[in-house]
């Protein structure tokens, strides 16, 4: 996505193949709100980058999505849908594993 004016031929072709293969999209390095907008007008339904939110280290993503699901819940619980008889889902904690540690160099 980054030069996006300039490899605009490129990446409406890679998207078009995506297609064609029925292959999932995923747009990365959205830094802009004109990417943005092209990934929108391209139906691209998944992307990510800095406009969005820097790289987070374990702990700060665990509490960033614990937060999104409770936001979610609350946002399905405030629906017309929802009775007032309905219990609101209880948010879920969902955790990212730790990255795995570099291996050793090998011995030479």
């Amino acid at each position: 996505i980054q030069g996006i004016t300039s490899d605009k031929p490129l990446a409406e072709l890679i998207v078009a193949m995506c297609r064609l293969m029925k292959l999932s999209i995923v747009a990365e390095g959205v830094e802009t709100l004109a990417q943005q907008q092209w990934v929108v007008e391209h139906k691209i339904e998944q992307y990510q980058g800095y406009l969005f939110a820097r790289p987070l280290a374990v702990p700060a993503f665990d509490q960033l999505l614990a937060r999104t699901v409770e936001t979610a819940s609350n946002a399905v619980a405030n629906t017309p849908a929802a009775t007032a008889t309905a219990a609101a889902p209880s948010p879920r904690r969902y955790s990212a594993a730790p990255m795995a540690k570099p291996l050793a160099p090998a011995a030479r």
